[in-house]
């Protein structure tokens, strides 16, 4: 039996509330701003890992790791959620 799929808003509200219970997690742990990217980085798994290890070896690991936390954010919207997606979660709502 096929899964049913995710509508576009409950994939935005996921996608928000992670960020979210992640911003807590790094207020909670005493994270600076400085570590968060690598903070969060850490925590990834499967398709995630792999996607960050591929802007590893495109971009460096300095820049990468070095990135503000809202670059780091957007990139990871820009991956994950595509603006196609955005689209459709502004007509549904």
């Amino acid at each position: 039996m096929a899964m049913p799929s995710m509508t576009t808003s409950e994939a935005m509200l996921g996608m928000s509330l992670r960020t979210t219970t992640m911003e807590s997690v790094q207020d909670m742990s005493g994270c600076r701003d400085s570590q968060k990217v690598k903070y969060t980085a850490g925590s990834f798994v499967g398709k995630a890992l792999t996607w960050w290890n591929s802007q590893i070896h495109t971009r460096g690991r300095e820049a990468v790791v070095g990135m503000s936390w809202e670059d780091f954010k957007t990139l990871t919207r820009e991956e994950f959620y595509p603006s196609n997606e955005m689209q459709k979660l502004e007509t549904e709502l």
